[in-house]
């Protein structure tokens, strides 16, 4: 390739912006599993094929490939946290140099594009095999369909490499299976389809040996159940995890995609990119590529995990179109040869070097800064190191006054305390769904529900032997889920360490009333300490703020107004850009009664990001205020940001009812049952929301006077929550007035029950 200098400058842009979204601090959910695999197979010198990580799930079949754990592993113990953190930067820098190296000037401005999704996909966990072994493998077959010289005997090492490491060799299995469609589409036509055959010949030796290198696992032919197994729950996966979540395209996207500051527009750019590639190439009969193109964009819409290696495919076919279609348009005589001749002149070329220096240039600078980060809502910082959100200063507390086991922890939680307390603790769950199950989901979820001095926590507590209990604070969900007011409040549990990020409570047992009597706090009064954090640098100052952020949020769920406000007030002055701290101060004034300050806040958070959470926070303010059609216009605006979209929906249909409409309600619910994940597989776990449904229907047949279908709803929702006593009320009144006086009676008698 002749030199050239924009092409030169545009890729040293890319790999620094490449470098620097790769560096951030170690955050992941599921790597803490994953480093207690692989610390289990250096310790036993063994791969675990059942479950050695939980003790509510112990010895059930799993099967994950290991390899990747235990290199993550090994590095940390050399390297710590930051290794980790330098792996993601280094990882991501080695994907956009595969993918711009071989490409052009529109390759390096399709990979800057690319670089946020690339920097998610090489995060420090076994997924980034998958996205370095995606990229180096598609750019093999890619360059061998293109007729260059290339070597294809790497193709079984990788294959055999990335079946150790992550399930995600699936995807490596499909390319071998797009590289063969690339070349049967040569086959129709005439000039290209004898160097296409000869291309198949070449490769497929090499091609059948990658395929069986993927026997080359310690299960051999039982890798691909499990792989059966995780496709099964990918559709679950998809309705409650984001990053499985699908890509909806929603009106919140345009403002996205011409948002270039907002790292998320480049997945719009490179969607808008891989829909002209795959037009010209169908023009250019080239079948293949534009098939390829169509099916990683669906992958990339049905999964948003599935973007990396959405953007690996777009910026390589993509990115290489342009030569040839320029060699055609020099050559012609007409509209066409003049605009390939502004496009390749230097002073467009100039211009769009200038641009995208200056786009890089505000990511980068918002990287450094964290602004990225905090606007985004991540968990990680810019820096190395381990997460804010890791509760590193709990699990130091834990190991150190050596509390009693066994040890209760959330699914979020889990895998962060599997690698950093096993296998002295090993945990009640974490984010692997398989060996729990369904069945344990929907009880681990039902014990969460319940108050903690309830009959279902004392049966737990007693059954597995649980001891303590630990909870994350984060305020990103975490915060919303945890059971903190009430477990404070508790009989039978006590607290005994408090920060900004976690809480551990003990088990009111005489054998543990040692620990109680010296460790034992009040979360009224217990304080929460700042780090020891520099205020002039981006980091401390960073750190700070998340300090600040999540602790106003625990004393605002723990009811301490005064402390609340100052941590929130400082956290505000330390950045004040953060739409998620806007709606956490929005919602400590709307619980103080202070509403007209709630909705300005609200509407700040929205003014910089609309959210899910913002929009649904503003519609509930509207509904406690009877302002039920701006209500219904922020709920709905909620729904088209959220991956819970069915149950924003729900919520919709109750204010129709509220405004009384039953007609718009009953619509609402239609389309609240269409969208929810459990009419497909899941519906074990949905008996609260089909409850909530069943009811709100049977409430807008009742308006409408429909007192047959009112009642069968009815009696849905009390067959599904029997022991709701308002519901049972609701069906009584419903057989009232029908006139069926002895089963209003029954229903009443079930009500009393109840109370």
């Amino acid at each position: 390739m002749p030199r050239d200098p924009i092409r030169a400058a545009l890729i040293a842009l890319v790999l620094v912006y490449a470098f620097l979204a790769g560096l951030k601090t170690v955050g992941d959910y599921d790597l803490g599993w994953q480093l207690a695999t692989g610390r289990y197979v250096v310790e036993h010198h063994a791969v675990p094929s059942t479950d050695v990580l939980s003790y509510t799930a112990r010895g059930t079949e799993w099967i994950y490939p290991a390899f990747s754990g235990v290199f993550l592993y090994a590095l940390k113990a050399v390297g710590g946290w930051a290794a980790l953190s330098w792996l993601n930067a280094l990882a991501c820098l080695g994907v956009v140099v595969l993918l711009v190296l071989p490409g052009n000037r529109l390759a390096a401005l399709l990979a800057a594009l690319a670089v946020p999704a690339l920097a998610f996909a090489t995060e420090a966990r076994s997924e980034v095999f998958t996205t370095v072994l995606f990229a180096a493998s598609f750019g093999v077959l890619w360059r061998h369909y293109r007729g260059m010289r290339t070597r294809l005997w790497p193709l079984p090492i990788f294959l055999a490499v990335w079946t150790n490491s992550h399930t995600g060799f699936a995807a490596g299995l499909a390319l071998l299976g797009g590289y063969a469609l690339l070349e049967v589409c040569e086959l129709p036509f005439d000039e290209g389809r004898n160097a296409a055959i000869e291309r198949l010949k070449r490769a497929a030796p090499w091609c059948a040996l990658a395929v069986l290198a993927t026997l080359v696992n310690p299960w051999g032919y039982r890798i691909y159940v499990a792989l059966q197994r995780q496709n099964e729950v990918a559709e679950l996966h998809g309705a409650f995890i984001g990053w499985w979540s699908r890509v909806r395209l929603t009106p919140a996207a345009l403002t996205q995609f011409v948002n270039l500051r907002d790292s998320a527009s480049g997945d719009w750019w490179l969607l808008l990119a891989a829909i002209v590639a795959a037009c010209v190439c169908l023009a250019r009969k080239r079948v293949g590529p534009a098939v390829l193109l169509a099916g990683g964009t669906y992958a990339m819409l049905s999964h948003v995990r599935f973007q990396g290696l959405f953007a690996i495919l777009v910026v390589t076919i993509a990115g290489q179109l342009p030569a040839r279609i320029g060699e055609a348009a020099a050559a012609a005589d007409d509209w066409l040869h003049t605009l390939h001749t502004f496009l390749a002149s230097r002073a467009f070329q100039s211009a769009v070097l200038a641009a995208a220096s200056l786009v890089v240039g505000l990511r980068s600078y918002d990287l450094i800064t964290n602004r990225h980060y905090i606007v985004k809502g991540e968990v990680s910082l810019f820096g190395t190191g381990p997460s804010w959100w890791y509760p590193e200063m709990a699990a130091v507390f834990l190991m150190r006054e050596k509390l009693p086991a066994n040890l209760y922890n959330d699914f979020d939680l889990g895998g962060y305390l599997a690698g950093r307390l096993g296998p002295a603790y090993p945990v009640y769950a974490d984010g692997r769904y398989i060996p729990y199950g369904t069945e344990f989901l929907l009880h681990a979820s039902q014990i969460l529900a319940a108050p903690p001095d309830s009959e279902p926590w004392s049966a737990e507590a007693k059954r597995r032997n649980i001891n303590t209990a630990i909870f994350s604070l984060s305020r990103y969900a975490e915060l919303q889920r945890a059971p903190l007011a009430a477990f404070c409040g508790s009989k039978n549990w006590k607290p005994v360490y408090l920060d900004d990020v976690s809480v551990i409570f003990l088990r009111v047992a005489p054998e543990n009333q040692p620990w109680l009597d010296r460790l034992g706090i009040d979360c009224r009064t217990a304080a929460l300490t700042a780090p020891d954090a520099p205020p002039d640098s981006w980091r401390g100052r960073a750190e700070l703020f998340e300090f600040y952020a999540n602790a106003g949020s625990v004393f605002y769920v723990l009811s301490r107004d005064a402390e609340a406000a100052a941590a929130l007030d400082r956290a505000n002055e330390l950045f004040a850009g953060d739409p998620n701290l806007h709606l956490i101060r929005g919602e400590f004034y709307a619980s103080v009664g202070r509403p007209a300050d709630a909705e300005r806040e609200y509407r700040e958070s929205l003014a910089i990001t609309a959210t899910d959470a913002a929009w649904l926070a503003l519609g509930r303010l509207y509904g406690e205020q009877h302002r039920y059609a701006e209500a219904a216009q922020a709920i709905e605006k909620s729904a088209e940001l959220s991956i819970f979209e069915y149950d924003r929906y729900r919520v919709l249909g109750q204010i129709y009812l509220a405004m009384n409409q039953p007609q718009q309600a009953l619509a609402a619910f239609d389309r609240a049952q269409g969208a929810s994940p459990y009419e497909k597989g899941a519906s074990v776990l949905g008996v609260d929301f089909h409850a909530r449904l069943a009811d709100g229907r049977a409430r807008a047949w009742k308006m409408l006077n429909d007192l047959p279908r009112a009642a069968s709803y009815a009696e849905e929702a009390t067959r599904l929550t029997p022991e709701s006593a308002p519901r049972w009320q609701f069906l009584a009144d419903i057989y009232a007035a029908e006139g069926k006086t002895e089963a209003a009676e029954e229903a009443r008698r079930h009500t009393a029950f109840q109370r």
